[in-house]
């Protein structure tokens, strides 16, 4: 009866710093995204860095090229594909039976990857001139 106790007990355990884990990587998350976009001199420099060194990356060799069909509608429909991309990682860790916080860092991670890709791939149309 002692052992069966025990056993229960571990397991309850286990689940209980599991889901603590994952609720630990959900909310450092949060508090990221959070700081990230604040108001602050630290997150609007880090925001600026970002979308220089993304501008000249995506300018690089073909500053004046036309634009794809496929920058076109990134460009055209960027709220959209943003909102989808959060949205799809919101749904994969709803959907997840037991959310370990390697999942939801992994899902963070993926988010973050797919934003950038967007961002990168539907860059500003050519200027003139």
């Amino acid at each position: 009866m002692d052992g069966e106790r025990s056993a229960l007990n571990d397991q309850l355990v286990l689940f209980i710093r599991l889901n603590l884990r994952a609720i630990l990587a959900r909310f450092v998350a949060i508090a990221a995204i959070a700081w990230a976009t604040g108001p602050d001199a630290r997150p609007t420099a880090v925001r600026d860095f970002l979308r220089r060194s993304l501008d000249s990356f995506r300018q690089g060799s073909d500053v004046n090229s036309r634009p794809t069909p496929v920058a076109g509608f990134l460009q055209r429909n960027r709220s959209v594909l943003r909102g989808g991309i959060i949205g799809a990682a919101l749904l994969g860790y709803v959907m997840t039976e037991h959310p370990t916080g390697a999942r939801t860092l992994g899902l963070v991670g993926a988010a973050l990857v797919l934003l950038v890709v967007t961002e990168l791939l539907g860059r500003r149309t050519a200027r003139p001139g």
